[in-house]
């Protein structure tokens, strides 16, 4: 179950900041977790909300509406690529030209260490 792995990114990555720690809950709660390694291939826009980024609607001004979803792409990305280079998680497939970026997510509930830690690494299948 996904709120398995969710509590699980608090165990496992108490050093990371309260962005990538929300992003990578949320990341958690819908993954699929069926997989020998949990995958996540939500929205970008889904990451974005869970950062705190309202979306632009028709209500918007086209100009306004462009700008919004420029910088909560670009806060993703970055959050993403933070998440990255920390390994808690890592690229399956990149997303573009219709196609969403589909991670692999370095987090266990069980099958540690005896020190606690993970036994699963990313680009492990």
């Amino acid at each position: 179950m996904g709120i398995n792995l969710a509590e699980a990114v608090y165990d496992q990555y108490p050093a990371l900041s309260h962005r990538q720690k929300i992003l990578l809950v949320r990341m958690a709660l819908i993954a699929d977790d069926d997989e020998p390694a949990p995958t996540f291939s939500g929205s970008w826009e889904l990451l974005a909300q869970a950062l705190g980024f309202q979306m632009p609607d028709s209500s918007d001004w086209p100009v306004e509406a462009d700008r919004l979803e420029l910088k909560a792409r670009h806060n993703v990305a970055r959050a993403v690529g933070d998440l990255k280079g920390v390994g808690a998680i890592a690229s399956k497939r990149r997303g573009g030209h219709g196609q969403r970026a589909v991670y692999l997510l370095n987090i266990r509930t069980h099958q540690r260490d005896r020190l606690g830690r993970a036994q699963w690494r990313p680009g492990d299948q």
